[in-house]
């Protein structure tokens, strides 16, 4: 004849009052694990940080079409920006252009031909000359 198998209720509606699968196995005896609660994020920019939007100490930016090297794409290249200051300014371009932005050591490469859209943007934060 044959055994009957004893079966685990996990509709959350058990008779020993566990409402979870991890509930019900440690009922039964079984050791689960628990994960800790996410530390929450904080929003806070560093006061020593320098503001993406103030590029008044920047004399002089350069603007480069490129294509060698990139299978034909062309990325604008924005030099002469202080290394403090691209990943905020990159993230400030890439919402405003809606294109992509990366950076690449001291550069940050706009995607695409973006020469005529980025130079009153660049002067309008201040920079004092934009060469192409």
């Amino acid at each position: 004849m044959a055994r009957k198998k004893e079966r685990v209720d996990t509709s959350g509606q058990g008779s020993e009052g566990f409402s979870t699968l991890g509930g019900a196995l440690a009922g039964l005896g079984f050791a689960t694990m628990s994960t800790p609660e996410p530390a929450a994020p904080t929003a806070e920019v560093p006061s020593d940080a320098p503001d993406p939007g103030d590029l008044g100490s920047v004399r002089r930016v350069v603007l480069r079409l490129e294509k060698k090297g990139r299978r034909g794409k062309a990325v604008t290249l924005i030099e002469g920006l202080p290394s403090a200051l691209l990943d905020g300014l990159g993230r400030d371009l890439k919402r405003t252009l809606g294109c992509g932005v990366s950076r690449e050591e001291a550069v940050l490469v706009v995607q695409g031909d973006q020469r005529d859209r980025l130079e009153p943007l660049l002067r309008e934060r201040g920079v004092g000359k934009v060469s192409r």
